[in-house]
């Protein structure tokens, strides 16, 4: 199936939006549309020989679905029935200067659980463990940029967002890989036109399977001479759908369902440099010297230039909708509350300390989620018996309402956590 986006030439274009919608604790959602995997960022300026004119970044994560059985969270408020799925950033590295190279690198592997909450909205049993692994690599090169990534299981591109799914399936199908491997030369000229030199590589997922592969270009315009800190907030603002100053996208997408395309790679595949294959139980796109000249239309004061995003990102295609894989699946019993859990300070600022009363040496794993399930925290520690504590680092998160899981090998505990400005 191929689905032609008409909009070449391009004045101001809103980014595509992401097939699913994040859905936020007061149900406001907003879309996602570059959650960069493995990313090049290119500017026309430096400010500094440590500034952001190159920046190559990395990025994976791991898809966990949290289940509110009650409809009702821990501190009361409606969330609904429906899965409510997060990626969680497992790994995020980045690499970045005025000159070049510029090299990231992340790779994680392990297991995720998800979350079913009982009746009572704060009793919680994990399902059976779900695998992930993902690899990303970006590298801003002199020559050119070398982008690739695979993802499986529930592993995936570093997507910091939730969603929600109304299928009441609490495991999603995880018997698949994406892959991307993208080469090439990218910028923008001094005319203001978007070079694509030689490239090369591919795009591609298991076939029938519900993951997803896609790259992006995103061109935005920006004050020269902005700092450091501007530069990432910037950068974060594209991630997250919310830059005002998009000038031009394009991207393309492969699925189950085919392939969709826009702009420059809507030429691609219509001059025959990209060309779209299935075969040895993969389907997807490849690159043969893919190049282009596009001028971009813009109008620019003086002290405005275009800043160039490329990425390649794939993992588990939430849009399908998870398929319950696990529907005989025996969830881990909770046998209990943990004695002697109490929090102080409560609520808190730069750390938390977690006190516990154990009648024997346990391994305990605290993780801090928001109301929605998006995780912040994940550590584990190995606790004596005893009146003993644990302390926490709460310093980077930001003032709200957070829930402490604290599970040992046999039973868990659920406790609220106010985190104060």
């Amino acid at each position: 199936m191929k689905t032609y986006l008409p909009k070449e030439c391009i004045k101001h274009s809103l980014p595509n939006f992401r097939k699913f919608i994040l859905v936020f604790l007061m149900a406001l959602s907003a879309p996602i549309d570059v959650s960069a995997h493995a990313s090049t960022i290119t500017r026309k300026w430096c400010g500094g020989f440590f500034h952001r004119k190159f920046v190559a970044r990395a990025q994976t994560s791991a898809l966990i679905f949290t289940k509110y059985q009650s409809g009702y969270n821990c501190i009361g408020q409606y969330i609904g029935t429906a899965n409510i799925g997060s990626y969680g950033v497992t790994c995020s590295d980045e690499s970045k200067g005025c000159s070049r190279p510029q090299v990231a690198t992340c790779s994680k592997s392990g297991v995720v659980y998800d979350r079913l909450y009982g009746a009572s909205g704060c009793t919680f049993q994990y399902t059976a463990p779900h695998s992930y692994s993902a690899y990303a690599k970006a590298q801003h090169l002199v020559g050119g940029i070398y982008l690739t990534y695979s993802a499986s299981g529930r592993g995936g591109a570093g997507f910091p967002g939730i969603f929600t799914d109304g299928t009441g399936n609490i495991a999603a199908a995880d018997n698949g890989t994406s892959f991307s491997e993208i080469t090439g030369e990218v910028d923008i000229d001094d005319a203001n036109r978007l070079m694509v030199k030689n490239m090369n590589g591919k795009l591609s997922i298991t076939s029938g399977t519900n993951y997803f592969s896609n790259i992006k270009m995103v061109i935005i315009k920006e004050k020269e001479g902005i700092s450091d800190d501007e530069a990432l907030q910037n950068e974060e603002a594209v991630q997250n759908g919310t830059y005002p100053d998009v000038v031009y996208t394009s991207r393309l997408d492969v699925s189950k369902n085919g392939i969709s395309h826009s702009g420059i790679f809507s030429k691609g595949l219509a001059s025959g440099t990209i060309k779209e294959f299935s075969a040895n139980q993969e389907n997807g796109v490849n690159f043969n010297g893919f190049s282009i000249v596009l001028p971009v239309q813009v109008s620019l004061q003086p002290d405005e230039k275009l800043t160039l995003v490329t990425v390649v990102d794939g993992a588990l295609d939430p849009a399908a909708g998870p398929e319950d894989k696990n529907s005989g699946a025996e969830y881990s019993k909770n046998n209990g509350t943990i004695p002697g859990i109490q929090l102080y300070p409560n609520p808190a600022r730069e750390y938390v300390d977690v006190y516990t009363h154990l009648t024997a040496r346990e391994t305990m794993t605290f993780s801090l989620v928001n109301p929605s399930g998006k995780e912040f925290i994940k550590e584990s520690h190995t606790v004596e018996s005893g009146r003993q504590s644990t302390r926490l680092n709460t310093r980077h998160l930001l003032p709200g309402v957070y829930l402490l899981e604290i599970r040992t090998q046999t039973k868990t505990d659920t406790q609220k956590l106010l985190i104060s400005p």
